[in-house]
């Protein structure tokens, strides 16, 4: 009679598991580990794989919507666009593209077999918008889309935040950025983003415990201490030169004509400009603060 309980009991785990898994719940239960120990759940041609510890992207995509500040009006037309279905698979296979490109070598088919698929939902994107509409939305987009990507690193892998720091963002801010526009966004334009919306604290833990929220309070003190007249000692900030063409597209854009063998217009005109970066700033310490009469 034992030996039966125990079996009922061991088919009742297995069945709830497997309930969580096709409600996309399991990562949930699962105890945190380390992102370096977590497998790429492969790629699927119909749908693009779940994010651990995220069941609901949508909901998501709905915070990122909400810390940035739009007005009401332009929030109506956004909101529907940037938790589309479409959208919510490029967010997915975005995160897994940086998860390859972070964590896991020899990988570069699966970048590959993501890359192509984000191309096609950003041309797909592209083609649902209102040609009015299209500046306003993909101005913000690829910076909203990057911080969906950093908030569900920090969420997923609560073990491994130190491993998403200042380096983690920029490069997730940089590369979002051109692959959508061509350009890179200005340096450490994440800096930004309100962390301590997007990354609040767990229950249980203090918000001077959360580690965004820490950055935060860090940054608004960088961000008082700047209102002080200042003036660099030693070189200031680094700048460098950047061809780009009038007429080019976006790298996504232009995956997605390659991979259907259309072409592009863009090579018969062959004109570039050059735009300035910001290559490095001077290091923060290296200044002199005065008062108003200084």
């Amino acid at each position: 009679m034992a030996q039966n309980m125990k079996d009922e009991d061991d088919e009742l785990i297995d069945s709830f598991e497997t309930f969580l898994k096709r409600q996309g719940l399991s990562e949930i239960v699962t105890p945190k580990i380390c992102i370096k120990d977590y497998d790429y759940p492969g790629f699927y041609e119909v749908h693009a794989s779940p994010i651990p510890g995220q069941p609901d992207a949508f909901l998501l995509l709905d915070i990122v919507s909400e810390v940035q500040g739009f007005n009401p009006g332009f929030l109506k037309i956004w909101k529907p666009f940037f938790v589309s279905h479409v959208s919510v698979s490029m967010f997915k296979d975005t995160f897994w593209w940086f998860f390859l490109h972070r964590f896991k070598a020899n990988m570069e088919e699966d970048q590959n077999q993501l890359f192509d698929r984000i191309a096609g939902g950003f041309v797909s994107l592209l083609m649902t918008v209102q040609m009015n509409l299209k500046d306003k939305l993909f101005k913000v987009y690829a910076d909203c889309l990057a911080q969906a990507v950093f908030t569900s690193f920090y969420k997923a892998f609560p073990a491994s935040q130190e491993q998403f720091g200042d380096e983690f963002k920029t490069d997730v801010a940089d590369l979002i950025n051109f692959w959508v526009s061509g350009v890179k966004p200005k340096l450490l334009s994440w800096q930004s983003w309100k962390l301590a919306e997007l990354c609040p604290a767990d229950e249980g833990e203090s918000v001077k415990d959360s580690a965004c929220d820490r950055e935060s309070a860090f940054e608004e003190l960088v961000s008082k201490a700047q209102k002080l007249t200042s003036h660099f000692i030693g070189p200031g900030p680094q700048f460098q030169y950047v061809s780009f063409k009038q007429c080019g597209q976006s790298p996504l854009v232009l995956r997605y004509l390659q991979n259907f063998g259309i072409p592009t217009l863009a090579g018969s005109f062959t004109r570039k400009m050059r735009r300035t970066e910001i290559s490095s700033l001077p290091y923060p310490g290296n200044t002199q603060h005065g008062g108003a009469g200084d």
